[in-house]
């Protein structure tokens, strides 16, 4: 019997193929922003112009239970950016990754976002940990910071589950303990 042949789809970001094909990418001499300022500065440049921030355009519905400061419209996160240039493109395709928090929520479908947007997942049953299964593999390990948000109740639900002072959890939890351990966390 011939063993099972598996193939891996290798995903890479971009600018990986970018390199990897000797596509030609401009130096941008001519550009203050690229040639003049030290790399340092434009790091700082790029955490603040890749920051998600809330967009009161389209805000939530003002009687929903999620909604509090902090938490009252969708997050945007605006990448035009990476589309000017090669060269910026390399620099920075990390950074929203990086530098934004990955807000997990679960909960009841009543009382979690549910707008699909970067950065901000609401899942309402187990595993929980699914929204952020949704990412590629290089983006996953760019992640640095993440929130997640779990209602009372099913806090209450998975202390019952603990017996004998030792953590004892369900498999969801375990491995959204795992996720967070690989995050650091």
């Amino acid at each position: 019997m011939a063993s099972p042949s598996y193939s891996v789809r290798i995903d890479e970001p971009v600018a990986v193929k970018l390199v990897r094909a000797g596509t030609p990418i401009d130096s941008q001499a001519n550009s203050q922003l690229l040639s003049k300022l030290p790399r340092e500065v434009r790091d700082q440049i790029w955490q603040q112009a890749f920051q998600a921030d809330e967009d009161f355009a389209c805000p939530y519905p003002i009687d929903k239970a999620h909604v509090r400061p902090g938490q009252a419209a969708r997050l945007r996160i605006d990448l035009a950016l990476l589309l000017t240039c090669r060269a910026i493109y390399l620099e920075t395709y990390l950074v929203p990754f990086r530098e934004n928090v990955v807000e997990i929520y679960a909960g009841n479908e009543r009382d979690v976002p549910t707008e699909k947007e970067p950065f901000r997942w609401a899942h309402c049953a187990p595993p929980y940990y699914e929204p952020i299964s949704r990412l590629r593999s290089w983006q996953f390990v760019q992640l640095t910071k993440v929130s997640i948000h779990y209602q009372q109740n099913l806090l209450e639900d998975i202390s019952k589950s603990v017996k004998d002072d030792t953590v004892k959890a369900d498999t969801d939890l375990a491995v959204s303990k795992v996720i967070l351990e690989e995050l650091g966390g």
